[in-house]
């Protein structure tokens, strides 16, 4: 039989359908998905058929029960709630079904897919409205209600995202953002707002309204993975704008002129447990909206992972001081050097009306044999920074693709030894490492080699003294799942320290009456909210990411514990009027990217000295003229 196959692919078209194969297979033969992306569910049988997800892809196709012998391939770009709302609008308006349900659903869709604000009755309603169409007499509304019902479930974090914050990760709902920047940095900081300030020379002001979304703006301004540059619409004319050094100036400059303010006390006490990221950011937006905090960390400086184990040479651990001294003016007490314990867990939690949990992933993941110098990146780095050890390591091989490997590599390098990062990825755009850490790694002399998996520890006596790697021949296939394949070819690489850098896990064993899964990562809703109700969690206790993402959750576990109290929800500050609109420098197109200034190579190869520099004042204004300012420049209506 013949089928045909539409969507996210790059060869769409009628397809004759042999006996056995299945959804991958038919996609393969269609070449793929296009434009790099990957398959993310199909739909069987035409738009009121059924959806599998990206698993479901492999069993045999099937069209039985469907009326069309029709696929559409939805890619990773596609957004589920986009897809219900035009579901709705479909049975709607091509097949003349106007019930009040239809109505109803198309109006609370409106308003998923924007940035309104959706109480919590029209989420019931929404339950509700889906219950009457499975049950409803006419057959395509029943199918309707099962079909928004499977991709509720399929996609119920992104459901969520647009329900509760009015978020769409995939950028496709127009109405929920004001521009790409904004909506692809994790913590929502107004990107163009803060440069409009700048442009009319309200530096300060400018520092305060970032300061509002972000409140470690000094941090992200050195170490931050940038994802707001990704999606800025200058990227796509010749480089994105500059935002982090934009940030990095700012907070460089007012860090100290800025005078905090708070609520008045709410007479409720909370603790946050663990100083990184989220948990900073947790602390700081509670003591500011007026509750009693107090912070728990084991170490005895602030930071988490920030100060142990991210090296000086990208973020000084002045830089983290500079930054928590805004907690104490909000009225965070911060105990240090406190073991969080299920007994001293048990104690916290009977003392206080609500707990963050920001605890981290402390462990390191490795394999092979137990030996004297076999260490994970987790345990190097946490010497070198913290304990500030000077460890003399000889020939070293890293292990790992990530940027926790090139930083084990570059303070390994610094310490005077020569290193090789063995990775499985094939070439660098595989790597999960940023790009400036694999060239900063190349630069500094760090040999990599690409597409190499261990297969051999060979040990003399108590040490690792020589490791066997296969050559690997895939390490994702085409539609983007991972899937290892290597070759007869082998190479052997001697070491005298062998450094793990493949992950890290938390250490969760102190924690009584929270779910956790398997890997010990503490279990979650959308809104951070464990299994005991006053309880949430932040940071990479919950999911490993950037710290930016660490900074947006730990507001969002504050935002969450502040509802729980019976809050009105965080205090971020004063509110700042951005004035009126400046026009575009007319000479935009002609304006250069600003590029971050570093130290030299030689400079840096054997010190430990911050390798970044805040740019210029002139630099600054520069930059800023380069954004389109496209949250007011493309504002238009969704595209159906």
């Amino acid at each position: 039989m013949n089928i045909d196959v539409f969507g996210d692919i790059k060869n769409p078209g009628r397809y004759k359908l042999d006996s056995g194969v299945t959804y991958f297979d038919l996609l393969e033969r269609c070449g793929g998905p296009s434009r790099g992306r990957t398959p993310k569910f199909v739909q069987v049988g035409g738009p009121l058929g059924r959806v599998l997800p990206l698993e479901g892809m492999v069993e045999e196709v099937s069209l039985a029960g469907e009326k069309h012998s029709l696929l559409m391939f939805m890619s990773d770009r596609s957004c589920p709630v986009n897809f219900t709302r035009f579901l709705v609008r479909y049975v709607k308006r091509e097949m003349g079904l106007k019930p009040p349900v239809i109505l109803k659903l198309e109006e609370l869709f409106e308003k998923f897919t924007s940035k309104e604000v959706v109480r919590d009755y029209m989420v019931e309603d929404f339950f509700k409205y889906l219950e009457e169409l499975r049950g409803h007499q006419e057959k395509p509304l029943k199918k309707l209600g099962v079909l928004i019902e499977e991709l509720y479930k399929l996609f119920k974090d992104e459901f969520e995202e647009h329900i509760r914050e009015g978020f769409c990760r995939n950028l496709i709902c127009r109405r929920t953002f004001d521009a790409r920047c904004m909506s692809t940095c994790p913590a929502h900081v107004n990107v163009p707002g803060y440069i409009h300030l700048i442009r009319n020379n309200r530096e300060l002001e400018a520092y305060q309204l970032m300061r509002r979304e972000n409140p470690l703006p000094f941090i992200c301004g050195v170490i931050c993975a940038r994802p707001c540059e990704t999606m800025c619409m200058r990227g796509e004319l010749d480089s994105p704008v500059a935002i982090r050094e934009v940030k990095r100036y700012l907070a460089d400059k007012y860090n100290e002129v800025v005078v905090e303010d708070r609520l008045e006390p709410k007479g409720k006490k909370v603790a946050v447990i663990g100083a990184g990221p989220a948990g900073l950011t947790a602390a700081y937006y509670l003591g500011k909206t007026g509750y009693d905090v107090h912070l728990y960390e084991k170490n005895d400086r602030p930071g988490g992972y920030l100060a142990t184990g991210i090296p000086e040479y990208r973020l000084p651990q002045e830089v983290i001081h500079r930054e928590v001294s805004h907690l104490t003016d909000v009225g965070v007490n911060i105990t240090y050097n406190f073991q969080v314990t299920r007994e001293k867990y048990l104690e916290l939690a009977d003392k206080y009306d609500g707990i963050v949990l920001n605890t981290g992933t402390v462990v390191g993941n490795k394999i092979g044999p137990d030996a004297v110098n076999v260490f994970t990146s987790v345990e190097i780095l946490r010497d070198v920074k913290y304990l500030q050890k000077k460890l003399s390591l000889g020939r070293v091989v890293v292990i790992g693709g990530g940027d926790v490997a090139l930083d084990a590599a570059r303070t390994s390098r610094r310490l005077g030894s020569e290193v090789e990062v063995i990775t499985l990825e094939r070439n660098y755009n595989e790597m999960p490492a940023s790009k400036e850490e694999i060239q900063g790694g190349v630069e500094e002399g760090v040999i990599l080699r690409n597409g190499w998996r261990s297969k051999e520890f060979i040990r003399e006596g108590d040490r690792v003294s020589k490791i066997v790697f296969e050559k690997v021949s895939q390490v994702f296939d085409r539609f983007g799942r991972f899937s290892i394949e290597v070759t007869d070819e082998t190479m052997e690489v001697e070491c005298d320290t062998l450094i793990f850098a493949i992950g890290q896990s938390p250490d969760s064993g102190y924690l009584e009456g929270i779910e956790t899964d398997r890997r010990g990562f503490v279990v979650a809703g959308t809104d951070l909210a464990t299994t005991d109700p006053k309880v949430f969690v932040c940071g990479d206790a919950y999911k490993p990411g950037i710290a930016v993402k660490a900074v947006a959750e730990g507001k969002k576990a504050a935002q969450s514990l502040d509802r729980y109290l019976g809050g009105e929800g965080l205090y971020k500050g004063r509110k700042i009027d951005l004035g009126d609109e400046k026009p575009l420098n007319w000479d935009i197109w002609k304006i250069l990217r600003e590029e971050e200034e570093e130290l030299s190579v030689q400079e840096r190869r054997d010190k430990f000295k911050l390798i970044s520099k805040t740019m210029e004042r002139d630099s600054l204004l520069r930059e800023c003229d380069r954004c389109m300012r496209c949250d007011i420049n493309t504002k238009e209506p969704d595209i159906c």
